[in-house]
């Protein structure tokens, strides 16, 4: 998890450095993107995400079930986006494609 954290503060530090840079620098979004070749959605996305008023998706999520493992052993599910998912060897075929439904939204 240690690696994914120094991602994302990486990621979160290069882009309000280029947003910060932007403010200051008198040009419109769209020149300064031009100028340093930064893809204007993403520019725009992150002047969203490192708003005030942004809330950050938190790194781990704990989804409650009403399904208890009967023998502890779990099956991690690595997906695309930096999504892990433990899910128990025993759970239920119907839990297990509500969590990848669920996992599938969170992607998008």
């Amino acid at each position: 998890m240690a690696e994914i954290s120094t991602y994302r503060q990486e990621r979160r530090r290069f882009w309000n450095e280029h947003i910060s840079e932007w403010q200051n620098s008198g040009v419109t979004q769209s020149a300064y993107c031009k100028k340093h070749g930064l893809d204007p959605g993403l520019f725009s996305t992150w002047k969203k995400r490192l708003s005030e008023d942004y809330d950050e998706i938190p790194d781990f999520v704990e989804v409650p079930l009403d399904f208890v493992s009967n023998n502890g052993v779990f099956l991690e599910l690595v997906l695309g986006g930096n999504i892990r998912i433990n899910v128990p060897v025993d759970c239920p075929e119907a839990l297990l494609e509500n969590i990848f439904r669920a996992a599938r939204g969170a992607m998008c």
